[in-house]
């Protein structure tokens, strides 16, 4: 399986659209697409799941139906 990734920091607002147009043609596509991102709206609107990294490791993976646990994370 071949992976994608995307990081979506520093993107402008145009970029940012060329990009997410791109992520949906892949999963249309059955691709797998890795975005790195802090900013946790980005990755509700264009992920089905989200990995939570905590020190390098992935400490918990949520499903779109459970991100709404994300919103009650504290760091």
């Amino acid at each position: 399986m071949r992976e994608i990734l995307f990081s979506l920091n520093g993107v402008d607002f145009e970029g940012a659209h060329l990009l997410y147009d791109i992520i949906r043609q892949l999963k249309t596509a059955n691709k797998v697409v890795v975005i790195s991102s802090h900013i946790i709206e980005t990755l509700f609107h264009t992920c089905d799941k989200i990995a939570l990294l905590q020190n390098g490791s992935v400490e918990a993976i949520y499903h779109k139906e459970d991100f709404g646990q994300l919103s009650t994370l504290r760091f």
